[in-house]
């Protein structure tokens, strides 16, 4: 699970910041804000693979390369807002179903949402103590990861939902775009339950990609609340991160933060 320090350090800002309802009613505009453009959340170089692939690429033009980065910013934009359908007249989690992942996907995909669907081959992430499940057994390791993060959410929004970044980026349940699905899912999680999204910074993909790697033993363990996860831990810290820049933008103190904390 997330470590103590830091998940008291979330819970004191988060706290701060809802118990006064103009801070709480400012937060919520500048997250909302911050969604609607989604060039300002996701436009990261670990989102946009085929920003990746057209810069190794020669004979690139800027226009190329500037078009293709618009058409992953808007895809993941369009994801981002069929997930926020989901959940308007109930909690997202209790909304969450094997629909709103399939969709998701298809449209991070550029595709239809009602187009989305597992893969059907077997994939790999190119690690050889680690294979993803067959494409039989993906059904039910879906079922059961939703019904487990949905029996755990309420008890502890930050481990479940980092949690299920952590399984469906490992499971890799669709053919592709598996880790910006999971990221979105987990992400939205987050803001239904008052914290900002976790953002993955453009320098950090390899650093972020091993975390993963070597979270492997608990995502086989099926452990939401592991004794120590660096993964957990990382991703809560850009919870954390989040925190701050909306504390800075509201020109809250943060003096109620105890010292060994901040």
């Amino acid at each position: 699970m997330v470590k103590h320090e830091l998940r008291e350090e979330i819970m004191l800002k988060k706290n701060k910041i809802s118990g006064d309802a103009v801070s709480f009613d400012a937060r919520a505009r500048l997250v909302r804000d911050s969604l609607t453009n989604l060039g300002d959340v996701y436009s990261f170089w670990i989102e946009n693979p085929d920003l990746r692939g057209a810069i190794l690429m020669e004979n690139k033009s800027p226009q190329t390369v500037r078009k293709l980065a618009q058409r992953g910013i808007r895809r993941l934009h369009n994801a981002w807002y069929f997930l926020s359908h989901f959940g308007r007249d109930c909690d997202f989690v209790n909304a969450l179903d094997i629909n709103a992942l399939q969709g998701a996907n298809a449209l991070v995909l550029g595709r239809n949402a009602v187009e989305g669907r597992f893969r059907d081959c077997e994939v790999s992430l190119k690690w050889p103590e680690f294979r993803p499940p067959k494409p039989q057994e993906i059904p039910q390791r879906i079922e059961d990861l939703l019904r487990a993060v949905k029996e755990e959410y309420f008890n502890d929004p930050l481990d479940a939902s980092i949690y299920t970044h952590l399984a469906l980026a490992l499971t890799q349940p669709f053919e592709e775009g598996n880790k910006r699905t999971a990221r979105l899912v987990q992400n939205r999680m987050l803001v239904d339950y008052g914290f900002p999204p976790a953002v993955i910074p453009v320098g950090e993909a390899k650093f972020y990609m091993g975390l993963l790697r070597k979270a492997i033993p608990t995502y086989q363990a099926g452990k939401l609340h592991p004794e120590k996860e660096l993964f957990f831990d990382y991703v809560a810290s850009k919870v954390n991160n989040g925190l701050d820049l909306i504390l800075d933008d509201l020109g809250v103190s943060d003096s109620l933060i105890p010292p060994q904390l901040g």
